[in-house]
């Protein structure tokens, strides 16, 4: 989002990367362009990868949280800036978090709170 209109950011199923569409609202109608950055450079595990973005060290850019079919979840650091993200991988399980499988991260807005869902209901 850095003109201000959201854009789309997408997993591929089979290739692992991810796919930026920018955003370039004419006014009228909303028009997503393919952009190639550091961003699609990044590569997943296969399948189901979901995503979750939080300023977690409190700098002013969003880092990066992935979910994995493993339930753990992986913890990239924004080392670029809001304009020209750059993502670099901290740690492949972010504080030992584990969830049987399928972690599908995500934060509160007022506080950073992490919510982490999974494939299972347990009662």
């Amino acid at each position: 989002m850095v003109n201000g209109d959201p854009d789309l950011l997408l997993t591929g199923w089979d290739d692992a990367k991810l796919h930026f569409y920018r955003n370039n609202n004419n006014g009228a109608s909303e028009e997503f362009d393919p952009v190639s950055t550091a961003i699609s450079n990044l590569k997943f595990g296969p399948n189901d990868n979901r995503l979750a973005f939080e300023d977690i060290d409190l700098d002013g850019d969003f880092d990066l949280f992935v979910g994995e079919n493993d339930g753990q979840l992986k913890f990239y650091q924004n080392i670029g800036d809001v304009s020209n993200p750059d993502f670099a991988l901290v740690t492949t399980f972010f504080d030992s978090i584990d969830v049987g499988n399928l972690a599908a991260p995500g934060f509160g807005r007022r506080t950073i709170e992490l919510f982490i869902g999974h494939d299972q209901i347990r009662s």
